[in-house]
């Protein structure tokens, strides 16, 4: 891997950027980070433009999710069939195969976002594919990195970013050396 100090959450941005224009064929300029993706993507075509923008960019990440009360309506779909098993197992294998056949053709015809606007689909790129994100393939940001690791801790795990330091262990790593030079 060759060293290069360019931003890669601006590198993913312009990617971002190029792929939304050339999806809606608009002028890149007109797109800010501020930018909300609601706005950009209107309900009526979601779906498809989203699944063009995918293509474009080439970068597999998921921005759609379902409706929060469908979700809960899902987990609680799940619950009760699992409570099922304590007095009728056929009911309880018949309404979890029902779910998972619900929450897998609503999870086909999302249509929320799951982020707000540009910058923070930016910043999901390049915590979820660095690589991909670069402008140059087998580049990185040697000072980027760390920073880059927190994100994915902090969104994944829900954890403060002071408590995630260069001497932080991990409970279960607690007499393994890390050496981050």
């Amino acid at each position: 891997m060759t060293d290069n100090e360019d931003c890669t959450k601006q590198q993913a941005f312009y990617k971002v950027r190029n792929a939304i224009a050339l999806t809606k064929q608009i002028n890149p300029t007109c797109i800010e980070p501020s930018s909300k993706l609601e706005d950009i993507f209107p309900r009526k075509n979601r779906r498809k433009d989203i699944r063009n923008f995918k293509q474009l960019i080439d970068i597999p990440v998921d921005i759609l999710v379902m409706k929060t009360w469908l979700l809960g309506t899902l987990v609680i779909g799940f619950m009760v069939s699992f409570i099922y098993f304590f007095f009728k197992w056929e009911y309880a294998v018949s309404g979890i195969a029902f779910f998972i056949l619900l929450s897998w053709v609503l999870s086909k015809f999302s249509k929320e976002f799951e982020i707000p606007s540009v910058k923070e689909l930016a910043e999901k790129i390049t915590r979820e594919h660095y690589s991909k994100a670069r402008r140059s393939n087998g580049t990185i940001n040697r000072k980027e990195i760390v920073g880059i690791i927190q994100d994915v801790f902090i969104a994944e795990h829900l954890l403060d970013r002071e408590h995630l330091t260069l001497d932080a262990r991990l409970s279960w790593s607690k007499d393994i050396p890390i050496d981050f030079s």
